[in-house]
């Protein structure tokens, strides 16, 4: 061994020492290799000590290092593209992940819900039909029976998860849910509607419920929008370029299935394919080819418009010959001249049904006629009109002197509500308004006769019932005056009120029986004086004093701001609809019940609704507003009082104004960008904000997630979810 010279030489001996020690030489007494083999190599050594047990198998590879501690440790990435498996919405592809680049194929690469974001253009997507006005056939409501189809463009499917319908400023609107899943097929067609169950909506099958959204009847526009591309649109005019049908959906043609051509009213026609119960259009299939409207005799009106193509003397306008057969001024009526000849006053508007109850006002509207003359009086050409709408009589009807003729929306008795010898039939060019209309008859461009009635006193207002000229004042200037009519009390047909072609009920005679000015009809005591509408309420003496239906509230009950907080709002419900569906929730914040009778809810705007019988609030409890109270049609919501139809809740954004006793209690202004926006879901005040203060604040509000009654999420009446 070599001497380091920089250590001394007693200190380099005891270190050789040591590790002649440490290293015995192997021992071979009888030379037989019995110690080399077995002791060493075989044994000890190589195959149990070191090799075998120690290290190779037991310890450092298969328990300690390989299966338990190093692999169960690593996040599990199936497909190898990077992202874990429990973060990666399709573990088994690798070109899905989050983050990944987005591929126009319809799915969603990129894991957050949405599909081909940056890749969908203006016109991959087209509005193709529109029902806008259903049940002229069929009976049902705009509530339940509007629809519109949307188409697609494109050769690949596209994912709706997301995208958002419109009207053009966005006012009225809904959204798509992220995770539903709705595919709109290459070249292929999807429906939203108010009401997906078609034993409600007419027969139209519908994909999605579009919830609150409405297609206005004379004029509105339905947007296609996706990350902030405005893909389709179509916008109608209440018949001046698009059809205004009535029972029909306006059909975009099927030749003009292109995003520049669906602009164009011309383009688009009324459905005259039946579906379901009924009306007329093709939901979820290929519209109809619209013809285009020709001048066939050259006489300057298009076949769309003249009632007889082939011959030029016969077009709009032009002079009706009497005695021809021939309806000349393709008014519908067939020489009716200038119509019947008879003077101001001859012919009496005597009875209207503007709002039965027994069928739609679709099939069971109709005025009555009386002849105050002393002959008969042909109706053929007599005018029925409104400001908005008018009915030409097409056939002759002889009305004798003294005689009724009741002329009506459909003459068919099966479906009009049992009425029976009516004539007419004027379908949907013409109608009674619920709420105020006028009544005119013409004859040669004269007025004969006009009644302008209105939705409440003096004019009656009933439900199921007509309107019923007293028959003591059967005269053209009586008439004008609403305390000339009343309610009748016969029935007709299925249960209507009604005496339609025949005298009408008297009607009872007004009394003032307590001399305080109103009316027995209108003064809900008439034998106190002190009882009658606009009285000063008294409170504590039970008694309705000023006739508004409210007992002992001066204007309304007692409570400060913030005793009653609002703490849960169902705007948008997905399991039915908002018509039926919306409630909100408030809170008794203090240690005494608190009775809300005359409270008023109420938004920015016009809608407003007045609780008109006790609801007592416990200390510290619930009471639940509702817009419909039958828990067999709201969504399984137990409700304190229903609102109906007098206001509805905004899906993007309102107002919920609760004043009690001329006192501001608790307002929530809600809308979709500080607040939550979810469908199917309430607006939930969190359980530690729960302070009229807090809850302006959208940051405090979050989406319910308590299922409730048919499956919609909320806590009507109970604590909330927590936020």
């Amino acid at each position: 061994m070599p001497v380091n010279r920089h250590l001394p030489f007693p200190l380099l001996l005891s270190l050789a020492v040591g590790l002649a020690a440490c290293n015995p030489a192997p021992t071979d007494d009888d030379d037989d290799t019995v110690d080399d083999d077995t002791a060493d190599d075989d044994t000890a050594d190589d195959d149990t000590a070191d090799d075998d047990t120690a290290d190779d198998d037991t310890a450092d590879d298969d328990t300690a290092d390989d299966d338990t501690a190093d692999d169960d440790s690593t996040p599990t990435d199936s497909d190898g593209d990077g992202s874990p498996d429990g973060e990666d919405c399709a573990p088994d592809d690798a070109t899905v992940y989050p983050g990944a680049a987005e591929v126009r194929d319809g799915a969603d690469q990129d894991c957050d819900g949405l599909a081909d974001e940056g890749l969908i253009a203006a016109g991959d997507l087209l509005v193709t039909e529109v029902m806008q006005n259903p049940g002229g056939i069929s009976g049902v409501s705009d509530d339940d029976g509007e629809w519109f189809e949307v188409w697609n463009a494109t050769a690949t499917p596209i994912l709706l998860d997301g995208w958002t319908f419109q009207n053009g400023d966005g006012g009225d609107s809904f959204d798509v849910a992220l995770g539903t899943g709705l595919v709109l097929p290459a070249a292929g067609y999807v429906v939203f509607g108010k009401e997906v169950d078609t034993g409600l909506n007419g027969g139209a099958p519908v994909d999605y419920d579009m919830g609150g959204f409405n297609l206005g009847n004379s004029e509105d526009e339905v947007v296609a929008v996706f990350d902030g591309v405005e893909v389709a649109g179509v916008a109608w005019d209440n018949g001046v370029a698009f059809p205004d049908p009535n029972g029909a959906s306006m059909q975009l043609s099927l030749d003009a299935y292109d995003g520049a051509l669906a602009a164009d009213g011309a383009n688009w026609c009324e459905a005259t394919l039946p579906y379901g119960l009924g009306d007329l259009g093709t939901p979820g299939g290929d519209n109809e080819a619209c013809l285009v409207p020709v001048d066939g005799d050259g006489d300057g009106f298009l076949s769309d418009v003249d009632c007889d193509d082939t011959d030029p003397a016969v077009f709009p306008g032009a002079t009706e010959v009497d005695g021809n057969g021939i309806d000349d001024d393709c008014d519908g009526a067939v020489d009716e001249g200038d119509g019947p000849a008879v003077a101001v006053g001859d012919l009496v508007i005597t009875e209207i049904m503007k709002d039965p109850d027994a069928v739609s006002d679709t099939y069971g509207e109709w005025i009555e006629v009386y002849n105050a003359s002393a002959s008969t009086v042909d109706l053929l050409g007599l005018v029925i009109a409104d400001a908005a709408t008018s009915y030409t009589v097409p056939t002759s009807i002889p009305l004798a002197p003294m005689g009724y003729v009741a002329i009506a929306r459909d003459t068919d008795s099966a479906v009009n509500g049992g009425l029976t010898g009516a004539y007419g039939g004027w379908g949907g060019a013409y109608s009674l308004n619920n709420d105020g209309d006028s009544v005119v008859l013409l004859a040669g461009g004269a007025e004969i006769d006009r009644v302008d009635y209105g939705a409440g006193s003096p004019w009656p207002d009933p439900t199921g019932a007509s309107l019923q000229l007293d028959p003591g004042l059967l005269d053209a200037l009586s008439n004008d005056d609403g305390s000339s009519w009343c309610e009748p009390v016969s029935a007709y047909g299925l249960g209507d009120l009604g005496t339609p072609g025949a005298p009408n009920d008297l009607c009872p005679v007004p009394v003032d029986g307590d001399g305080d000015g109103w009316f027995d009809g209108e003064d809900c005591d008439d034998s106190d004086p002190s009882v009658h509408p606009g009285a000063v309420e008294v409170d504590g003496n039970g008694i309705d004093d000023d006739c508004d239906g409210v007992v002992d509230l001066g204007g309304g009950g007692t409570a400060g701001e913030g005793d009653l907080v609002i703490t849960e709002i169902m705007k948008d419900p997905a399991v039915i609809g908002d018509n039926e569906g919306e409630w909100f929730e408030l809170y008794n914040t203090t240690g005494a019940a608190i009775d809300i009778a005359g409270a008023v809810f109420s938004d920015a705007g016009t809608d407003s609704f007045t609780v008109s019988t006790s609801v007592v609030v416990p200390a510290g409890g619930y009471a639940v507003i509702v817009r419909n109270t039958d828990t067999g049609v709201n969504g399984g919501v137990s409700g304190h009082v229903g609102w109906g139809g007098v206001t509805s809740l905004g899906n993007s954004d309102d107002e919920v104004i609760l004043t009690l006793g001329g006192v501001m209690i608790d307002q929530v202004w809600y809308d979709t960008t500080a607040f939550p926006d979810p469908v199917g879901a309430s607006l939930s005040l969190s359980p530690d904000a729960v302070d009229h203060l807090l809850n302006d604040d959208g940051a405090h509000w979050c989406a319910a997630t308590s299922p409730y009654g048919a499956g919609d999420a909320g806590t009507p009446g109970s604590a909330n979810d927590p936020c």
